[in-house]
């Protein structure tokens, strides 16, 4: 008669054991898989955002303004003659987002002033366009505080240890239904700040650049990078902002690399911001990039030779 014959304890107990540290082996590979799957999306994206500003250069012969804000940089901000739109609002139609670019009725050109977007129905519309295009997936724009989405942020200040911007907020729920990017034009190291302008980069307040203004050369010059609106603590924090693809259109690259604030590149990639360049190409950017360096890609015409690499 055959005897039939189960697990011991201690065969149980080694069996479960071997699962357990197969599974430790397993989850750090396939996190890893999956944060480059995540980043490889990233990269795609901010490319096509990249090369729909070569588009509308190719178009109007000018990478669109930064923002159409309030000339001089004052703090607060002309509703009535001022538009407050950013640069990706110029950049709808070349990635197959025409039908929100035909609702935005207000002028986009560098030197025409209107008055803000969000006083007009048709536009406000048009903001709660929602793409995947726009979003790094590896964050969220759609989840931060209450009350915190960005209608316009553009830097008019530099203090010793900050970069000071006019905000505007929505409430929620209307700023909620506002569409978001994780993706800013680079504006230099402070813009076009009095004072700080030689280092300024590609879109600042009412730009027109031109590829021909790029004289440090294309391939070395940085032209979007990822935000993700700052976080109040420690990188599993909340979020602080969520920022409108319609108002947002540039960042300084003032604050340097490795600072998740809401003024500030930054990205939830270990260790790195991924950045379009001037020529349409994609850099991954460590966070431990020397900063002068960082300042240098940054801008379009300080003369200074740079590299990306730490």
């Amino acid at each position: 008669m055959r005897k039939d014959r189960g697990f011991t304890l201690v065969e149980l107990l080694v069996v479960i054991a071997i699962i357990g540290t197969l599974v430790a082996l397993l989850l750090p590979a396939v996190q890893a898989a999956r944060e480059a799957a995540r980043r490889t999306q990233c990269i795609n994206n901010i490319k096509q955002v990249a090369l729909a500003a070569h588009n509308h250069h190719d178009a109007f012969l000018y990478f669109p303004p930064g923002n159409l804000a309030t000339d001089p940089l004052l703090p607060g901000m002309n509703t009535s003659n001022d538009q407050g739109i950013g640069a990706i609002a110029s950049l709808l139609p070349y990635f197959e987002q025409v039908a929100a670019h035909q609702l935005i009725r207000r002028n986009m050109r560098y030197d025409t002033h209107e008055p803000v977007w969000w006083n007009d129905t048709s536009t406000v519309n048009a903001s709660r366009m929602k793409t995947k295009l726009l979003v790094c997936p590896a964050t969220d724009p759609y989840r931060h505080e209450v009350d915190m989405s960005v209608m316009l942020l553009y830097p008019i200040e530099i203090q010793p240890t900050q970069i000071v911007y006019n905000v505007f907020t929505q409430a929620d729920p209307g700023g909620r239904e506002m569409g978001r990017t994780n993706y800013f034009g680079t504006g230099g190291y402070g813009a076009d700040i009095p004072g700080y302008d030689i280092y300024k980069g590609i879109f600042y307040n009412r730009s027109n650049t031109k590829f021909k203004d790029i004289v440090d050369g294309t391939s070395n010059t940085l032209m979007f990078g990822e935000g993700i609106g700052g976080k109040t603590g420690d990188s599993g924090s909340t979020r602080q902002f969520g920022y409108s693809w319609m108002g947002v259109g540039y960042l300084a690259n003032f604050m340097g690399l490795g600072r998740k604030t809401f003024s500030s590149f930054s990205s939830e990639h270990p260790n790195v911001v991924n950045f379009a360049l001037a020529d349409g190409s994609v850099r991954s950017v460590q966070t431990n990039i020397d900063r002068l360096m960082y300042f240098y890609c940054a801008g379009v015409g300080e003369g200074e030779i740079a590299k990306l690499d730490p």
